[in-house]
């Protein structure tokens, strides 16, 4: 969401100097809290020069649940879920979720996947502000996907990197990139073995194929599950009695994050 004009104009009339942004280096902090090892700076000389605070991983932790490149109607795209808490000692009402995944082809040129989300997507706004300390949940999914042909591609790497811009209602704003991570291309061909733990956050059907087939077993709520093989959205699982079949992973929260990543 766009700043209101009346914010603005309180802004420059009380602010005063308090509203100009002091030059200063990114610190080099710790990696982001996150079930998977992560690297994370800020914006640098980019931020000063444009007048925006740069934003780290001690502002912003952020911890990533769960990523993946996977087939969707004849495209490959991206997705990241997760978690990000406010360490900024600011009330934020505004800002933008920024994912892009990077594939680098072997013999050919990289190509890159792109998504955005508001914050307003996420609840926060003027009426319900993102207080300090607060954790939000966060999914974003990429606009663009590659062409499903291009699993048939020899890759040498793929990485996914989280942009994060947020903004009080009055004159604070900063910017960074506050999670960068390996992905991993094999999951996204044709569904690469895992190995990991998921809990299911709903009563769900274990199913005898990825898309559909018998039910083999109904697992509760609150119910840890193995995961063997991730197939895009779909995970194939082993319950607790033994019973291996598949499940939608929007379902389930992963508490081993192996399973996305190499």
């Amino acid at each position: 969401m766009s700043l209101d004009k009346f914010f603005l104009a309180i802004a420059f009339a009380a602010c005063g100097s308090a509203c100009s942004t002091e030059e200063t280096s990114t610190p080099e902090g710790p990696p982001a809290p996150s079930t998977v090892p992560a690297t994370a700076t800020g914006l640098g000389d980019l931020g000063r020069a444009s007048g925006i605070d740069s934003l780290t991983t001690e502002q912003l932790s952020v911890s990533v649940h769960g990523m993946a490149l996977y087939p969707s109607r004849g495209k490959i795209l991206g997705r990241m879920r997760g978690q990000m808490t406010n360490n900024t000692g600011h009330i934020l009402t505004s800002g933008e979720l920024k994912l892009r995944f990077t594939v680098d082809f072997v013999d050919s040129c990289p190509y890159e996947l792109q998504g955005s989300k508001k914050l307003s997507a996420l609840g926060v706004s003027n009426s319900k502000p993102w207080h300090p300390g607060d954790t939000r949940d966060f999914l974003i999914t990429t606009d663009n996907g590659l062409p499903e042909i291009t699993g048939d591609f020899e890759s040498a790497s793929a990485s996914a990197s989280l942009m994060v811009t947020v903004k009080d209602p009055i004159c604070y704003e900063a910017r960074g990139l506050v999670a960068e991570l390996p992905a991993s291309w094999s999951s996204a061909v044709a569904g690469s073995p895992a190995g990991g733990k998921a809990l299911s956050t709903r009563r769900l059907s274990v199913l005898s194929a990825a898309d559909g087939g018998t039910r083999l077993e109904t697992v509760e709520e609150g119910v840890t599950l193995t995961v063997i093989q991730a197939k895009g959205k779909k995970l194939r699982v082993r319950s607790p009695g033994g019973t291996e079949g598949w499940i939608d992973g929007d379902h389930v929260d992963v508490l081993e994050a192996s399973l996305l990543f190499p």
